[in-house]
């Protein structure tokens, strides 16, 4: 990444990815034909299916795989943000953006945000909603993401009931 680029230029959605000017965009929810071009390019390999959730998110291969795990999770959880201003995250990406250290090898692609309330949401393959209740109350934007996130005390219990130690 360019010095003077932004630490996570992935938060911008929609554009050109072949430019990287935006590298990583949701699929257009109801124009099936964007969806089905985004689908080819990443079975051709010039893009990455980086999230399968809603929105489906894709990256351009060649930018996707020169950033270490932390700011993969980071680029998805912005564009996340993008469609769903009112997600609080927690987990990882959370740790990442206080800058709390843990091992790589623990991002998986998967993103947790908190919910009020048990049960009426499934957590998909790469969505984890964890149950926090008043969780608007305790929720903080965090001054670099700009991201809402759960307090560092609740990241730090988060990520310890979700993770084994090492």
């Amino acid at each position: 990444m360019p010095a003077d680029a932004p630490a996570y230029p992935g938060c911008h959605t929609g554009g050109r990815i072949g430019s990287h000017a935006f590298p990583v965009r949701p699929a257009p929810p109801g124009r099936p034909s964007e969806q089905a071009a985004l689908r080819r390019r990443a079975a051709a390999g010039e893009l990455s299916h980086v999230y399968s959730g809603k929105p489906s998110l894709y990256a351009a291969t060649s930018y996707w795989s020169e950033l270490t795990p932390p700011q993969r999770t980071m680029h998805i959880a912005r564009s996340l943000a993008k469609e769903h201003d009112s997600w609080v995250f927690g987990g990882l990406v959370a740790a990442v953006a206080y800058g709390f250290e843990h091992q790589w090898r623990l991002h998986d692609g998967t993103v947790s945000i908190a919910v009020t309330d048990h049960g009426t949401h499934h957590s998909g393959r790469q969505l984890k909603r964890v149950y926090v209740p008043k969780v608007k109350a305790v929720a903080v934007t965090h001054e670099d993401t700009g991201l809402m996130l759960l307090p560092p005390a609740y990241t730090l219990i988060d990520c310890a009931a979700s993770f084994d130690f090492r």
